[in-house]
Order: structure tokens, then sequence, then C-alpha cells
């Protein structure tokens, strides 16, 4: 059984290794070949322990799930796998930059096969890991010109443009979030925002939008704000 370490994710999987496993996972999904259960959650006050799991035929032949906890104190993430031919546990994964590494890759995916070809601006709302995730595998499936990044704090935004250019891009900061969706091509929400921030009136006909983030459902008494209060 291996234990593999948050620091070791980084040194055994790429992003363009994790586009191509998910880009197998959803195609084995939707002939029949793994299942995926919907996330559960079991809420107390203080905490809330989330739990995902399935399973993968195909040339993998794992089973698994994800859990992690949220409480005041932050996030722990990790991912238990298991072989489907013996039943033996194949590995512990700490998985905070694992998750961040799928939720990209799943954006790519979804991006190479849904976005207009000759898209080259991307916008992106929000500034943290998971933005800055979407960046790096969005990056591989388009032939990026522009990067229009908006955050709240200007100085994350800024931060994150230096980060994009350090990557040999060009990017830019919006000055707000309608400044963000004109003329881009593609465009990314990853925040946990509880509210609406983008309207229909920001978009363009032909627009693909990865809306990834808060996946939290519509009533305050399940918000983690409520929960940790």
């Amino acid at each position: 059984m291996l234990l593999v370490r948050e620091f070791e994710v980084d040194e055994l999987v790429s992003f363009d290794d994790a586009i191509r496993i998910v880009e197998d996972g959803f195609k084995l999904l939707g002939s029949g070949g793994a299942v995926n259960l919907p996330r559960r959650r079991a809420i107390v006050s203080g905490a809330v322990l989330h739990v995902l799991q399935g399973v993968v035929l195909g040339d993998y032949k794992v089973a698994g799930l994800k859990t992690y906890l949220s409480t005041r104190r932050g996030t722990r993430f990790v991912v238990v796998l298991f072989s489907l031919d013996s039943g033996e546990l194949l590995a512990i994964i700490e998985a905070d930059r694992l998750g961040q590494l799928r939720t990209g890759a799943a954006s790519a995916v979804a991006t190479k096969y849904m976005a207009r070809r000759d898209s080259t601006v991307l916008g992106i709302v929000g500034a943290g890991v998971q933005a800055r995730a979407q960046f790096e595998a969005l990056s591989r499936v388009l032939s990026l010109r522009l990067v229009k990044v908006f955050s709240r704090t200007r100085e994350h935004a800024e931060d994150f443009a230096r980060f994009i250019r350090s990557r040999g891009f060009d990017a830019v900061v919006a000055s707000d979030y309608e400044d963000a969706c004109r003329g881009v091509d593609v465009l990314v929400t990853a925040t946990n925002s509880k509210d609406p921030f983008i309207r229909g009136s920001y978009l363009s006909p032909g627009m693909h939008i990865n809306a990834i983030g808060s996946n939290w459902i519509g009533r305050a008494e399940l918000t983690p704000d409520a929960v940790l209060s």
C-alpha cells in the first residue's frame, strides 16, 4: 500500500496526465464502464464531512473514495484507492493538490470539446489555488493569446497576473466582473460565492463557461458560513 503525501503529488502527476485520465474517466462513465455517486455530507455544528465515491473499469479496475473534513481550522483531503481485482488497498493519497489537478483537468476536457476551436482569450474570475489550476490546465488545450483575471482583492488579481506572465502568457487585470467577461472566448468562475455575480448581458454568443467553485445548494442553513457558525 502506497502512502502519497501532499508534497509528492506534483512529482507524480502532471496536468497532462490528469487531463488524459479524466477524459478516459468521462468516456468510461458515458459507456457504462464507471460509476460516479453524488457527494454526501455529514453536517454537525462546526464541521462538515464530505464523501465522494466511485468505481472505474477499463484499464484501471479501481474503486475508491475522496473524503475531506471542513472546519474553522481548514480542510484536509484524502483519497483511498482499492484494486477491483484483488480487493487490495492500493493507496492512501493526501489530495488537496490532487483535487486541483482533477478539477482543472475536468474543465480542460470540457473546453477541448465544447469551446470554439479558435478560442484564444480566457477570462478567470477568482485568483486562488483553484483559479491557478484552471489556468494551468486550460493552457494545455487552448492557444492562449490573452488571459483576463479579476478578483475582489486587486492585489490577488495582480499577483495571479504575474504568475500567468511567468508561464509565458500575456495577462491583464480586469476592472470588474463585466470587464472580466467582455471579449473572452472561455470564462472560468473559480470562487466560493453563494450569490450570483455574472449577468447574462455580460456574455457573448458562443462563449464557453467553466463554472466551478461553490457546490452548495441555495439554502441558507446549508451554506458553509451557517454550518460553521
